[in-house]
């Protein structure tokens, strides 16, 4: 709990000092495997700690991983908005859960140079609003661009762009 407690603290002066406003906490291991009870509780408690200390939104995203490995569990931590690794995640799996919040789908994969096809992010994401129905979805990269050289960060970006604007235009 002590890391969570110095995570919230700055999380709290960040918020004061610069406005933050959005808290992402980053856990892959998370969906590596299925929790035990009380390791997904500790998890809440470590989240409940951050949460009390800041006032933003709170994001608690996964990625690398099945994102089904954590639905046992994960729907009771008091986030905002869960964050999922779309390049791996089996979206069938998640239908028979009851998603109640914002999802910030990684639809681009951020292992490989792979440039993704607008048309592919534009049906990947039609795809999993159809079948887990969040109440909003964002749209980003599986993890961090930092290990891809910069020219393909950037038109992996420019891709989720062009994504985005489709998107909008099918609503």
């Amino acid at each position: 709990m002590d890391l969570a407690l110095v995570i919230g603290t700055e999380a709290q002066y960040l918020e004061k000092t610069t406005g933050l406003s959005m808290l992402q906490l980053s856990g892959p291991v998370l969906a590596q495997k299925k929790l035990d009870a009380d390791s997904a509780e500790l998890v809440n408690q470590a989240v409940s700690e951050v949460r009390k200390c800041f006032g933003g939104k709170l994001m608690l995203h996964t990625f690398f991983y099945d994102f089904s490995t954590a639905l046992t569990w994960i729907l009771d931590i008091d986030v905002n908005v869960l964050g999922l690794d779309l390049t791996v995640t089996r979206v069938k799996s998640l239908k028979q859960y009851d998603v109640d919040r914002t999802i910030y789908l990684g639809v681009l994969d951020s292992r490989n140079s792979y440039l993704e096809k607008v048309e592919e992010i534009v049906s990947a994401t039609l795809n999993f609003q159809e079948i887990v129905e969040p109440p909003a979805i964002h749209l980003g990269t599986s993890a961090d661009l930092d290990f891809l050289p910069r020219s393909v960060a950037d038109k992996k970006v420019e891709v989720l762009g062009l994504a985005y604007k489709r998107l909008m235009e099918h609503e």
